[in-house]
C-alpha cells in the first residue's frame, strides 16, 4: 500500500493467480503453510525502518511462497538493485510482467542471476493483465536471441 494503485494491483494479481488476498495488516490473521505473497519489487520501501518493517510482517505470514514480482519495462541495472535490495526477504522464484510491451529480455536475466531464484510466472497479456503463465523456455531464449522459435 505504499503506491497509488497497489491493493487494486495486488488484487489483480491475486485473481490471475486464483488466490485469496490480505493485506499486511492481517498478517498473523492469514499465516499458513502453504500461503504464497506477491513482492511489489517497484513499490518496496525504499527507508530501512519502513523495509524493515515489512520484512517482519513477511515473517509473521512465513509464507511457502515468496514470489518476487519484477516488470520487463524496468531496466536491467534497476532490476539488479532490486533484486539485490530484495534478497533478504528470501524469495523462493520470481514473476515478470509486461513483456508484451517491449522485446527486451534482460531483466528477466537479471533477475534470475542476482536472485538465484527460478522464474516461475510471466505475463505478458496488454498491459501486464491477464493471465499469468508458466514460462517456455523455447519462447525465453527465442526473445533474447531475437530469433524465430523452432518447435522442432
Amino acid at each position: 500500500t505504499s503506491k497509488v494503485g497497489a491493493h487494486d494491483e495486488i488484487e489483480s494479481y491475486a485473481a490471475i493467480l486464483g488466490i485469496d488476498i490480505a493485506t499486511g495488516t492481517d498478517a498473523e490473521k492469514v499465516s499458513s503453510p502453504d500461503s504464497v505473497t506477491l513482492i511489489d519489487t517497484p513499490a518496496l520501501p525504499n527507508s530501512t525502518e519502513a523495509f524493515a518493517s515489512f520484512a517482519r510482517q513477511l515473517d509473521l505470514i512465513k509464507p511457502s511462497h515468496r514470489i518476487a514480482v519484477f516488470s520487463t519495462l524496468t531496466r536491467s541495472s534497476d532490476t539488479i538493485r532490486q533484486a539485490k535490495h530484495i534478497r533478504v526477504l528470501n524469495p523462493t522464484s520470481f514473476a515478470m510482467t509486461m513483456l508484451d510491451l517491449t522485446p527486451s529480455h534482460g531483466p528477466i536475466v537479471a533477475a534470475a542471476d542476482t536472485l538465484t531464484a527460478k522464474l516461475a510466472l510471466v505475463s505478458d497479456a496488454p498491459g501486464g493483465m491477464g493471465k499469468a503463465r508458466r514460462p517456455e523456455a523455447a519462447t525465453l531464449v527465442a526473445g533474447l536471441l531475437h530469433a524465430e522459435v523452432d518447435d522442432e
